[in-house]
Formats: C-alpha cells, structure tokens, sequence
C-alpha cells in the first residue's frame, strides 16, 4: 500500500511540480493550496508524511502542523521560503520534524521525504 502524502502549498507551480515527483516516486498524494481545503481532505483520513507551506492564505503552515500532529501526523516538512530562525522553531515546536527552504531541489526535498516515510 502506497504511502499518503499531503501537500499544502498556495503557490501552483509548486504544488504541481512536488505533486509530480512525489507521485513518480509512488506516494498517493492529495494536493491543498491552502488551509480549509486540506482540512477537509483529512476527513479521508491522516497522510503518513505531510509536506507544509508556511504563508497559506487562510493561515499558518506551523498552525496546521500542529492541528496533524494532534491528528497523529507525526511527519511534517515544512517547505517555505521563511528562513527566520523564530519561524523554523516555531514550526519545529509545533510538530515539523523537519524544515526544507524552497531554493533546495525538489530532488533534496524528495530525499528528504523518502527518509522520514521510510523510518518506523
């Protein structure tokens, strides 16, 4: 059974663009630009790994980290452009077990995510 990846990110381009390569690697992924529409994509049940935006127009990617680790998410990358020390320990104090700056390649932030949807 193919692992559940769920994709919150506002921007199209990059939404599509992990969306592809998370599902050529063979995630099931469900793909939200922004808060409400991911929370209603829950309802089909939990992702395995989840990768989160930090500025969603309807709020906080750190916001939402927190509402799936309270869920039983407890693989969360946070995939943003917000480079702030106070962002990223705020997203890590709220569930992300990890923190990927967009200027990576999609092919680390894959990499990255192989490794967690891989460990126990």
């Amino acid at each position: 059974m193919p692992k559940r990846v769920l994709i919150v990110e506002d921007d199209p381009d990059i939404l599509m663009a992990v969306t592809d390569a998370m599902e050529e690697e063979g995630y099931e992924v469900s793909a939200a630009f922004d808060i409400s529409v991911a929370e209603a994509m829950l309802r089909e049940g939990m992702p395995d790994v989840a990768i989160v935006d930090h500025g969603l127009p309807d709020g906080t990617g750190d916001e939402f980290a927190a509402k799936l680790k309270a869920g039983g998410t407890r693989k969360i990358i946070m995939y943003t452009a917000q480079a702030q020390q106070n962002i990223v320990m705020k997203s890590i104090d709220r569930g992300a077990i990890d923190y990927v700056l967009k200027g990576t390649g999609i092919d680390e932030l894959v990499a990255r995510v192989n490794k967690h949807a891989a460990a126990a």
